[in-house]
């Protein structure tokens, strides 16, 4: 997957954080619905994450995500959703303040993440143009240099 895809699944699981806080009260205790829409959105951007539709919060193996190249960046946010999915997997209900904290937490770190990578992927975007910018002119070494100008110059007078 592309830098450029990686950084818009970013952001797209950042928004649905966001509309997941949204929908919550700012105080309380989580509902039995509640629970289950946070677990199911958890769940949902664990497995985007980790690149894998299949991921069970209930099991995950770290070792064999970073085996099969998840960053290490990835790999504490999930830890952190884990956390969250944990809290409301237990069968209480959780504070909500508590858990809309720490999702806005992840929320303001995937966002960064999905930030650096696509200043990641403008600056290869613009070091290839830059590239074939300069074989399209010659970039002045091995392709005359200039040499036509100065015959001008010296027939010109």
């Amino acid at each position: 997957m592309s830098d450029h895809g990686d950084a818009e699944e970013l952001l797209h699981d950042a928004e649905d954080l966001k509309k997941l806080t949204d929908k919550l009260p700012d105080h309380g205790k989580t509902t039995d619905k509640q629970d289950e829409q946070i677990k199911k959105s958890i769940r949902d951007i664990m497995q985007d994450l980790a690149h894998d539709p299949n991921l069970d919060p209930h099991n995950i193996d770290y070792d064999e995500l970073r085996k099969e190249g998840v960053s290490e960046k990835a790999i504490e946010e999930l830890k952190k959703l884990e956390g969250i999915y944990d809290e409301v997997d237990e069968g209480k209900h959780a504070d909500i303040s508590h858990i809309k904290e720490e999702l806005e937490e992840v929320i303001g770190e995937i966002e960064h993440e999905a930030h650096k990578k696509e200043d990641i992927q403008k600056y290869n975007i613009n070091k290839k143009k830059k590239k074939r910018k300069e074989r399209r002119v010659g970039g002045g070494v091995g392709w005359g240099g200039g040499g036509g100008e100065e015959k001008k110059r010296v027939g010109g007078g």
